[in-house]
């Protein structure tokens, strides 16, 4: 049983999207089908730490992180955060907990508004939240930007007269600024150069520090999540297949789709090169979920157990979690 402070609790989460119904579909009255973009999804985020959430493209990361902030309605499930339940709260009634829960996007160039300038951006949210009083508003923001690296200059100016690297630290910025216990990082180095990527990496390990995070980091890049993240989370097609502590999910994995994940990344090491694992065939499609464990038909060790029951997440020790009848049996 892990005695940590749990900040937030995700039970049987479901987000569900209907798929459009065409005139034939209406005249022949097919039933409604639905994108099951998050299927049942179960987990807990605990208090300061990070998170790192991996999977494939259109495996639910990224829908599952605004269901978390609310900016998606689930279909079933609840989340609970601080204690709360805010799974059915109005606008009105998730004001609170807003300002608690923040997000820094993928994309710097579209996450901030190009028509404000940075000061008029910050000073904004700070009034909004009631964060500080109004007197003190100039030197609160100016104070935020240089948190992140910036200078107090960079309050008069547009998102547009800045450098990709220079719009995310804004954007990190915009996020502190109402000292908020969460933050979902939404992929936010993949636009980013190799070297910049490692400034942003180290400016959010510093402020989680500094001001007791907790991060949810999404990525794509296995590197990335070893650096930063304190256990990591392996999502498939809506389901959280394996969670645990960082080194145990790297050096111990035992779903295969973890497994091959982890394999098919590249190898600077020449020493270490060899031939990349493959995942056969392609991703199901979210609309038609197959029967059984939903990673079968790609899977090497699949039995007729796997093609008629689903697995359920197993505490195989140490927190460390799979959903796989036959994890046991696989060879790494």
């Amino acid at each position: 049983m892990d005695e940590r402070n749990k900040l937030i609790e995700i039970k049987n989460l479901k987000t569900y999207f209907p798929v459009k119904r065409t005139v034939i579909d209406a005249v022949t009255k097919k039933p409604q089908k639905y994108v099951k973009a998050v299927d049942d999804v179960s987990f807990n985020i605990y208090e300061n730490e990070i998170l790192g959430l991996v999977g494939e493209s259109g495996c639910g990361k990224s829908t599952l992180s605004k269901t978390i902030l609310r900016l998606n309605d689930s279909v079933e499930g609840t989340v609970i955060f601080n204690g709360q339940n805010i799974t059915n709260l109005n606008n009105r009634e998730m004001k609170p907990f807003r300002k608690d829960m923040q997000m820094v996007f993928q994309d710097p160039y579209s996450s901030l508004d190009p028509r404000v300038t940075v000061g008029d951006m910050l000073k904004t949210e700070l009034l909004y939240h009631n964060i500080c009083p109004k007197e003190e508003i100039e030197d609160k923001a100016s104070f935020i930007l240089s948190e992140v690296g910036m200078d107090k200059e960079a309050l008069k100016r547009y998102p547009s007269e800045f450098s990709g690297g220079q719009r995310q630290r804004i954007a990190i910025a915009r996020a502190l600024a109402v000292n908020p216990k969460f933050i979902i990082a939404d992929e936010p180095v993949s636009a980013l150069d190799v070297s910049i990527q490692a400034q942003i990496l180290n400016l959010l390990k510093v402020l989680q520090k500094g001001h007791n995070l907790t991060i949810l980091f999404i990525t794509h890049n296995l590197s990335v999540v070893r650096y930063i993240s304190d256990r990591i989370c392996v999502m498939y097609l809506g389901k959280i297949v394996e969670i645990g502590q960082k080194d145990d999910v790297f050096e111990k994995r035992l779903h295969p789709y973890t497994d091959i994940l982890f394999r098919s990344e590249p190898d600077l090491d020449p020493r270490r090169r060899e031939e990349k694992a493959l995942i056969e065939g392609n991703p199901p499609s979210p609309i038609d979920i197959p029967s059984g464990c939903r990673f079968n038909p790609r899977c090497p060790f699949a039995s007729e157990r796997c093609k008629n029951e689903e697995p359920q997440l197993e505490d195989v020790g140490n927190g460390h979690l799979v959903a796989c009848f036959n994890y046991r049996d696989k060879s790494i």
